[in-house]
C-alpha cells in the first residue's frame, strides 16, 4: 500500500502524529471478518459517523489520504469499535517513513532485486564488460560482434521487464517508481557507457570512474532503496 505524503500532521500530547492508514485497513478487514460484514458498508457507516463521502473513506483506507481533523478518527474507532482510538495513529518523522509492504510484495522486490544483483555481479565480474569486449574485438564478423551487445542490451531490458511484471503488486507502491529511476539511472548508464560502435566493431569506452567504483555504487545505491521497505 503506498501512503500519501500529504497526510495531515496533528499534535497529540505534545507528540507530532498521523493517521495510520495501513492500520486502519487491516483493523476494518478484521472487523469485517468478526462482524461479517462487508468493506463497503463498514464505509458507509464511517462515512455516516464522520459526515464524509464512502469515496473519501475508502481514500482513507487506500492510504491517499487522510482525516482532516482528530474528531473523524476518533469516530473511525467508534465505529470499528475500538478500545484506544490511538491505535488508528502513528508518531510523525517528518515525512521519512516509508510505507510498509506485505510478504507478496516482498516476494515481488526480491525477484526485481535478484534480477538486478544478477547485472552487477556480470558487471564486476567481466571487469565492467571488457573481457566480453576482449573477445568480440578478436572477430571477424562484425554481426558476431552485434550479436554480443545485442546479448548484453537484452540482459538491461529483461531487468525493465521484470519490473514491469512485477506492476501489480508493486505499482501503486513508491518503491515501483525508485526502482524505475534507478535502473534508468545506473543500469542503462553502466551499459551505454560501456559500449559503442566503430568501424562496424564494437569496443570499450573507458570511463574516468573505474568499474569498481561503479559497481561499488550502483549496488549501495539499490540496497538503499531495498533498506527503506524491508
Amino acid at each position: 500500500m503506498a501512503i500519501s505524503k500529504n497526510l495531515k500532521v496533528f499534535q497529540y500530547q505534545d507528540i507530532e502524529v498521523q493517521f495510520n492508514a495501513k492500520s486502519f485497513d487491516d483493523l476494518s478487514k478484521e472487523y469485517k471478518q468478526k462482524k461479517k460484514v462487508t468493506l463497503g458498508s463498514i464505509e458507509a457507516d464511517i462515512a455516516k459517523e464522520v459526515k464524509v463521502s464512502e469515496e473519501a473513506v475508502r481514500n482513507w483506507r487506500f492510504g491517499k489520504n487522510g482525516p482532516s481533523e482528530l474528531e473523524m478518527i476518533k469516530g473511525i474507532a467508534k465505529v470499528l469499535e475500538l478500545s484506544n482510538w490511538t491505535i488508528l495513529l502513528e508518531k510523525y518523522d517528518g515525512g521519512k517513513t516509508m510505507a510498509a509492504i506485505t510478504d507478496r510484495e516482498k516476494d515481488a522486490l526480491k525477484r526485481v532485486y535478484d534480477s538486478i544483483i544478477d547485472f552487477l555481479y556480470e558487471f564486476i565480474d567481466s571487469d565492467g564488460f571488457e573481457i566480453v569486449m576482449y573477445d568480440v574485438e578478436h572477430q571477424i564478423r562484425s554481426e558476431f560482434t552485434e550479436a554480443m551487445y545485442d546479448d548484453i542490451a537484452d540482459k538491461v531490458r529483461n531487468i525493465h521487464r521484470t519490473l514491469n511484471k512485477e506492476y501489480f503488486d508493486l505499482g501503486k507502491h513508491e518503491v515501483y517508481n525508485e526502482l524505475n529511476e534507478y535502473i534508468t539511472t545506473y543500469i542503462y548508464d553502466m551499459f551505454d557507457g560501456k559500449f559503442t560502435f566503430k568501424d562496424g566493431k564494437t569496443v570499450v569506452v573507458k570511463s574516468e570512474i573505474s568499474v569498481d567504483e561503479e559497481y561499488e555504487s550502483a549496488l549501495v545505491a539499490l540496497n538503499q532503496i531495498i533498506e527503506k521497505y524491508v
